[in-house]
């Protein structure tokens, strides 16, 4: 489970972990607090018993998207930062709720995308400001072609598009399901500034890897997988050779830099920032925000347009 990258992440932060708790009779709590060494697990009571016997200055919140917003609106009303895990529900209008009935305390949460804490990440995001125009091309091809899980993989890609072009919008989108209900393809363009397109595609099952490819005057950036960056400048003439009879022109590769994989990548520095948001209530440029977290989800509704998860199903 991804709590087993967040414990480890929590005590090179500097926090000390008081209790970890889940449902009542959670066995996988249990093993959780066996493997990590925490002494103080409440495994028969539950959760709910645990915020209430316990003194917290912070709390993680990484349990079934389904369960989530119940449980982060229950929780804000102790009024400490939360960090939890993306997506945080499986409809935006869930965030939205969430967000109205808390105007102050919503802003005690922390949305755990880890992305943005990469050092390619700001790489990108520098090389893209210091730009006028260009075209970004995003691909989300994933192994299971649910809606729900475009939804908990997708929302990745789709924050990171947010993070590194905010305000960006969507012009046209088309996404199209199979007989199954399962997604057969998702389409769309959108723009940014009006100097920048935006295309993003994901094909389910398709042999491919998540990438980002930003594109402008001589240079390209792509990101792929997202935690490998190569830089591109100019174009490489190769002669033909026994095995490819043919002239090719390949782009010249000038760059790579491979994201540090201690641990999960981007918790360590995902985790630094929750400390320094907890003891002293400031937020870096990455932090994401409940707003941002719903905007992304938002976003990811409106790439499958009518086909999107009804709020009663969520």
């Amino acid at each position: 489970p991804i709590s087993d990258f967040h414990i480890p992440a929590l005590k090179i932060a500097g926090f000390n972990i008081t209790s970890i708790a889940s449902q009542i009779n959670s066995r996988r709590c249990e093993e959780l607090a066996i493997k990590h060494d925490l002494k103080s697990y409440f495994v028969k009571e539950g959760w709910e018993y645990a915020l209430k016997k316990k003194k917290f200055s912070g709390i993680v919140l990484a349990v079934d998207t389904k369960f989530t917003p119940e449980i982060l609106e229950k929780i804000l009303d102790y009024e400490v930062p939360v960090l939890v895990e993306k997506p945080v529900a499986w409809h935006p209008l869930q965030i939205k709720k969430i967000i109205d009935k808390n105007p102050l305390n919503n802003n005690l949460v922390m949305v755990a995308y880890n992305r943005r804490y990469y050092k390619v990440t700001s790489l990108v995001k520098e090389f893209i400001n210091s730009q006028t125009d260009g075209i970004m091309s995003v691909s989300i091809p994933d192994s299971l072609p649910s809606i729900r899980q475009f939804l908990l993989n997708g929302c990745h890609m789709i924050d990171l598009i947010c993070y590194l072009m905010p305000g960006f919008k969507i012009n046209f989108s088309k996404s199209l399901l199979n007989k199954n209900g399962s997604i057969s393809s998702i389409a769309a363009i959108g723009e940014y500034k009006d100097k920048w397109q935006i295309l993003i595609n994901s094909k389910p099952l398709a042999p491919d890897n998540f990438e980002i490819k930003i594109s402008s005057k001589e240079l390209v950036y792509r990101l792929r997988p997202i935690e490998v960056l190569e830089i591109y400048n100019g174009m490489e003439i190769v002669q033909p050779t026994n095995d490819m009879p043919l002239r090719t022109y390949l782009p010249k590769l000038s760059k790579r830099i491979i994201e540090d994989s201690r641990l999960k990548p981007g918790f360590i520095s995902q985790y630094n920032d929750f400390a320094n948001f907890c003891k002293n209530g400031k937020k870096s440029l990455q932090f994401c925000s409940l707003k941002e977290a719903y905007k992304s989800l938002e976003t990811c509704f409106d790439l499958l347009g009518k086909n999107q998860l009804n709020y009663n199903e969520s």
